[in-house]
């Protein structure tokens, strides 16, 4: 099935400017890989406190379950 594309909260001119600072960060190397991108974290995460919306309701493609 065909990922849905969501309409990105973070423009890419903001993201440039996010980016840095976002990925600058640690991350730990234990355990497996993120299956989302800082990027795509951030805007679940704006999404949430925009909408209120439980984590668990979140899309699909966030693979809370």
């Amino acid at each position: 099935m065909k990922p849905i594309e969501v309409r990105k909260l973070i423009s890419d001119r903001v993201w440039q400017t996010l980016e840095p600072a976002v990925t600058a960060s640690k991350h730990s190397t234990a355990g497996a890989p993120p299956d989302l991108t800082e990027r795509e974290f951030l805007e679940a995460v704006l999404y949430l406190i925009r909408t209120g919306c439980p984590w668990r309701k979140q899309s699909d493609r966030l693979e809370w379950h």
